[in-house]
């Protein structure tokens, strides 16, 4: 499907959703599950975690649909959304105890024909594993979201509230630190 098919498709949903129509929940579930799974078992390293979000993303998805205005971009608006929840459950876990992960993101992806799941598989995916942890927060997701869920700057932009010149600068400095943190491991 082409890059205009697909919008043209998320544009129809979006109708769809407005108009209170069960099956065009379960369509963006079907399409958009996916990459919103990928980019939060990259941002969890946890499988199980990531599909309670993924769920929980979906289920505001439903309660919100009659309020999405008709220009939404919903995979940006879910995308928004699963962070979102990513960052409120890990401000809550390290209130309660210490991050831990048992399972690492190599182990724990389920789609090995995207990109990033081959590279996690890879002595060098594992590499970049460990220099993404190193990232802040705010540096590693905007590194995930142009790689996993494919975002473009101008849309992470619009997504974030800023400019697109201070995503691309952000996006920027994000990607020469994790190129300085591969270069010590090298």
């Amino acid at each position: 499907m082409s890059a205009a098919e697909h919008s043209d498709e998320l544009r129809v949903l979006v109708a769809g959703l407005r108009a209170g129509r069960r099956e065009a929940l379960d369509r963006a579930f079907d399409v958009l599950r996916p990459r919103v799974f990928s980019l939060l078992v990259r941002m969890t390293r946890d499988t199980a975690l990531a599909e309670d979000l993924t769920q929980e993303t979906f289920i505001r998805l439903a309660r919100s649909a009659p309020r999405l205005a008709p220009d939404t971009r919903l995979d940006a608006w879910l995308f928004t959304v699963a962070r979102n929840l990513a960052r409120d459950h890990f401000r809550w876990r390290r209130l309660h105890r210490a991050l831990t992960s048992d399972t690492s993101v190599a182990e724990s992806l389920t789609r090995p024909e995207t990109p990033f799941a081959r590279l996690a598989t890879s002595q060098t995916g594992r590499r970049v594993e460990l220099a993404l942890a190193q990232l802040s927060d705010d540096e590693r997701e905007l590194l995930l979201s142009v790689g996993v869920s494919g975002s473009t700057p101008s849309e992470l932009a619009r997504t974030l509230g800023l400019s697109a010149e201070v995503v691309r600068k952000r996006l920027s400095r994000a990607r020469a630190r994790l190129l300085a943190l591969l270069e010590q491991t090298a």
